[in-house]
């Protein structure tokens, strides 16, 4: 089953991301988010117009006619949604991690202390290497060359991953950018349209390993430890800075938070602090950068107006809900796995 997944997601669903890509790209807006206000405001309607029409059916033949074609048209919509989860993410979801199986499950301390280390290296070399204005602030390329060296950078590694070559569209901010930044959601790459949306209150600088992460989505890594690993590789070998702070900076979050569990478990608290103080640290510059580009999306998050917001903390309620469901469903698969695809990565090369 999941050698037959990994052959679909390498041969037939890699041309359906390129043409459905080429086709949406044209559109300013996403498609995807469009046809899903669209699809719960047809869910909503439902049951209101079920009753309505059972209640009139009796005096008015009309009503019984508009219920049946109502009633054909929601089975035929259900249908044709569940047909384009099912051959544009459901499949190659279910095939093997990077589509290839024969992982690693485990990991030492060691390990992680050397990577983590070699990460706070790549990320203070890459911070000095990057343009600033005269006010040591990071200077970022218009949108759309953005988008370009994000495509350069995934088709850069197609080689270790060929699914990565081929095209890719261009990202489209979120209209419910918002609604996401309540709910902790970066981007989301829409399975019944293929296009890669994002919330454009994320940091300048985040944005870099998020749509990396996104259009690894697009090309069929679905399991987010497996998009969290393409994110990081393609960014680390761009060899643009920005590119390369950005995506060294993700995974170190987690290796870093990784290792100081793994050293509570073995020392205590206590002691895991003392062992995680004497690693290298971030530079100075670092830590300058992300608090400037947190206040810089702050800035833009208090520009817009936000109508929804009186409802924030109870979609961010709900987000909670979600993300503990994704977490059972994806296990060992979720955000934090690409830990172990990043040690198995380097295996030979740090240690």
């Amino acid at each position: 089953m999941r050698s037959f997944c990994d052959w679909y997601a390498e041969h037939i669903y890699s041309h359906i991301a390129n043409l459905m890509g080429r086709l949406t790209a044209p559109v300013p807006f996403a498609l995807g988010e469009i046809l899903m206000y669209l699809a719960a405001l047809f869910v909503l309607a439902t049951p209101v117009v079920l009753v309505i029409c059972l209640v009139r059916k009796r005096r008015n033949k009309k009503a019984s006619v508009f219920l049946r074609r109502w009633l054909k048209s929601f089975c035929i919509t259900l249908a044709v949604f569940l047909f384009l989860y099912l051959f544009n993410w459901f499949i190659p979801l279910c095939g093997n991690v990077m589509g290839q199986a024969g992982h690693r499950t485990g990991f030492t301390t060691e390990e992680l202390r050397l990577l983590r280390n070699y990460l706070v290296e790549q990320i203070n070399t890459a911070a000095e290497q990057c343009e600033r204005d005269e006010n040591g602030i990071l200077i970022f390329p218009e949108e759309e060359e953005r988008y370009e060296q994000i495509a350069a950078a995934m088709q850069g590694i197609s080689d270790e991953y060929p699914r990565l070559a081929g095209f890719y569209p261009q990202p489209k901010k979120a209209l419910c950018s918002d609604v996401l930044d309540w709910m902790g959601i970066g981007g989301y790459t829409y399975p019944y349209t293929l296009e890669v949306t994002w919330n454009k209150y994320v940091t300048r600088l985040y944005s870099y390993s998020l749509l990396t992460h996104e259009q690894a989505h697009h090309k069929g890594f679905y399991k987010e430890n497996e998009a969290n690993f393409i994110s990081y590789l393609a960014c680390a070998k761009s060899g643009e800075p920005l590119l390369v702070y950005a995506g060294s900076l993700d995974l170190y979050s987690y290796i870093t938070f990784t290792l100081y569990e793994e050293l509570v478990a073995v020392y205590g608290k206590e002691r895991a602090k003392e062992i995680l103080m004497s690693q290298p640290v971030l530079s100075d510059l670092v830590d300058f950068d992300r608090e400037q580009q947190q206040e810089e999306a702050d800035a833009r998050y208090e520009e817009d107006d936000h109508p929804l917001q009186a409802m924030d903390e109870q979609i961010a309620e709900v987000s909670t809900g979600g993300w503990e469901t994704q977490d059972k469903l994806l296990g060992e698969n979720n955000y934090d796995g690409v830990v172990v695809l990043a040690l198995e990565y380097y295996t030979g090369i740090l240690y």
